[in-house]
Parts: structure tokens; C-alpha cells; sequence
């Protein structure tokens, strides 16, 4: 991966180079239980010293194990503890699938015919580094219905509460925030997100396309953020 950002209003361009390296190995034992571990190697032309200050939320050099988990499917339900990516549909927008986090999540799931209808719950903490104890717990219903080759929807509302502890400065970013204990930065608002998002999948010709609608809103904004609580994707 290679970036480039210019035009930076409060500091210098970034250019930066990316390589990264992510081994898995599973022990499948059977088709309802299974023990994962997963390690991430990082290479960057810039340094680890950059990273708070570009706002990036990974490290450009290290290596570390960032997935260990075990995951159990009796019957419809799906259950998973450890550290494993969340399980809950969100765009970018909302929430970065990439992060590995420490918990716990269990999912049910029901067909009939082409539909499905499925309701998930996760509960972690810490998706931040360096010493960060937040928690967050998000729970989700989900419906699928269709096949993308011909058409096919998919329909999802969810809830997140956010419970920041520990969070160091860098990631308090461009929200508002307002002094805390011993002067150090807090956010002004909560953070409880009711979440819903439709995505289509259907084919024009060979090509496989999708449309989406993501959109939030945070119960929890106060003060000067309150027009704040809003976005659309």
C-alpha cells in the first residue's frame, strides 16, 4: 500500500509506503468448533513516531499476535470468545473492521427459504493501544433475503454504547472535548449510537454491483456537539 496527502492544513505532506504480513492458522476440529490465532507484521517508511500525529491508528513497524480466539456453533447459535474481529455490519464509516478486539460475542441465526434473520451481540474493550480500557458493548438484528446473482437485500439496526476509560490524547482527534481530571482532555459527549444500513447487491451484466445506506445518529451528543449527531453514508 502506498499513500500520498497533501494540501494538510497543520502539517507537513504525508507520503508513506505500507507492507504487512498477516499468517493465519485454524484447528478446525469439527464444522462447530474451531480454535483460531492470527499475527500481523508491519513494515513502513515512516516511523511508529508518526503515527499519532497522522491520526493513523496503527503502528507502521512491529509485530504483533493480534487474533486468538475460540468459536463454538451449537445448533443456530454462533459463540465466540477471545480477540477476533467485530461481528456487527457497519460501514467505515462507523466502525473500522480491521481492529481486533478482546471479548466476547454470541449471534442466532434462523432460515426460511432464501431469508434469513439474525441477531448479534458483542461485548469488548481496549480497541485502542497503549493502555487504553474501553468499553463497548453493541447488539444487532439482521435480515437477508435473496441471492446477489439475480437480487438480493440486506437490512440491519444496531446499537452501540461506548464507555471511553484510559484513552490517550492522540485519539481524542477533532471531537469536542473539554478538560478533565488533572486537566487532561475528555470527551464532552457520550457516545450511543443507533445504527441502520441496507445494502442491494444485484448484477448489471457480468459485473456484480452493490448500493448502500448507512446512517447514525448519537443519543449521547451534549452540549456545543449536539448538531452533532448526525451522519450519512
Amino acid at each position: 500500500r502506498y499513500d500520498t496527502i497533501e494540501h494538510l492544513v497543520f502539517r507537513p505532506n504525508i507520503e508513506r509506503a505500507r507492507f504487512e504480513a498477516r499468517p493465519e492458522v485454524d484447528l478446525v476440529v469439527s464444522d462447530r468448533f474451531r480454535v483460531g490465532t492470527r499475527a500481523v507484521a508491519d513494515w513502513g517508511t515512516d516511523r511508529n513516531a508518526d503515527n499519532d500525529p497522522n491520526f493513523d491508528n496503527y503502528r507502521s513497524r512491529g509485530v504483533a499476535l493480534d487474533r486468538y480466539f475460540v468459536e463454538g456453533k451449537p445448533g443456530s447459535f454462533n459463540l465466540k470468545a477471545g480477540s477476533f474481529a467485530v461481528p456487527i455490519l457497519a460501514s467505515e464509516m462507523l466502525w473500522d473492521h480491521d481492529l481486533q478486539t478482546l471479548g466476547v460475542a454470541a449471534g442466532w441465526e434462523v432460515r426460511s427459504g432464501d431469508s434469513s434473520f439474525a441477531i448479534v451481540g458483542t461485548g469488548f474493550r481496549g480497541p485502542q493501544r497503549e493502555g487504553d480500557r474501553t468499553r463497548v458493548a453493541a447488539g444487532q438484528g439482521i435480515w437477508r433475503s435473496g441471492d446477489p446473482n439475480r437480487f438480493a437485500i440486506e437490512a440491519s439496526g444496531s446499537f452501540w454504547n461506548f464507555e471511553p476509560d484510559h484513552l490517550k490524547i492522540a485519539f481524542i482527534r477533532q471531537n469536542y472535548s473539554e478538560p478533565g481530571p488533572a486537566r487532561v482532555p475528555t470527551f464532552v459527549s457520550k457516545f450511543q449510537i443507533a445504527d441502520a444500513l441496507v445494502r442491494l447487491r444485484f448484477p448489471i451484466g457480468a459485473a456484480p454491483v452493490q448500493l448502500s445506506f448507512h446512517g447514525l445518529k448519537n443519543f449521547g451528543s451534549q452540549a456545543e456537539a449536539k448538531g452533532d449527531d448526525k451522519a450519512f453514508e
